[in-house]
């Protein structure tokens, strides 16, 4: 990376739809969560947040990270929704760093391309110009994340606090979609089903690693799952 970027990890929820805490979901050999953060940590990002807020304290005590890098945030307000948690991490970054990357916790299906795509979309428009834009991937018309936040010194201010942040933001700063072949930008693992398809993907790709072959088998099996889910 040319410019320092912060990376935020949205992890607070009370995984309601889920009936148990999503955070701590086995996968491949870990949980949910860590496999997630393990794939950020691959990039080589400055610091690393990881917004928790619902059963933080069991999150924290299954989930180490030896990754000087990271740091929980706790989001008290958690329950008032997902844009708390947003705020509460890009406001972590802002007046340090130029930029952020925002991750959600239930997406261990991103392919690395996609997230150097955003990366380097990103850092373009940081050095054209200063004000706030966001950059977020699309796979056909669904958007997806991660998404890229940059020169947000004063877009926070002005969209003021509460659960719409991201929405609001996203209405008063620049936005640039960019078009990437990666169905896991939007293949999120919200209920009991989605795990149980995400479980079987794992498989493949691990399947798919041990044998050396490609990864279209796995895109091809997180697209069906999303078409699955769209009904």
């Amino acid at each position: 990376m040319n410019i320092q970027i912060d990376a935020v990890i949205l992890a607070a929820g009370s995984s309601s739809r889920m009936g148990r805490p999503k955070q701590l979901l086995p996968l491949s050999g870990m949980f949910l969560l860590e496999h997630v953060i393990h794939q950020v940590a691959d990039f080589p990002f400055a610091r690393i947040f990881t917004v928790i807020g619902h059963r933080a304290d069991l999150i924290q005590e299954k989930i180490h990270i030896a990754d000087d890098r990271f740091q929980w945030l706790i989001n008290r307000d958690y329950q008032a929704g997902q844009g708390t948690s947003l705020a509460l991490g890009l406001r972590q970054v802002t007046g340090t760093h130029p930029a952020a990357m925002v991750f959600l916790a239930d997406t261990p299906f991103l392919r690395e391309e996609t997230v150097r795509t955003i990366i380097e979309c990103g850092q373009e428009q940081l050095q054209q110009a200063p004000d706030p834009f966001m950059v977020q991937p699309y796979f056909g018309d669904t958007p997806g994340h991660p998404v890229f936040f940059g020169h947000l010194e004063n877009g926070l201010e002005s969209v003021g606090p509460g659960d719409r942040i991201g929405q609001r933001l996203g209405e008063q700063i620049r936005r640039f979609p960019v078009q990437v072949d990666d169905p896991g930008i939007c293949f999120d693992i919200d209920t009991p089903e989605a795990y149980e398809r995400a479980v079987k993907i794992a498989a493949l790709n691990n399947e798919k690693h041990a044998n050396l072959h490609g990864g279209e088998e796995t895109d091809e099996s997180v697209a069906d799952a999303i078409r699955i889910r769209r009904g």
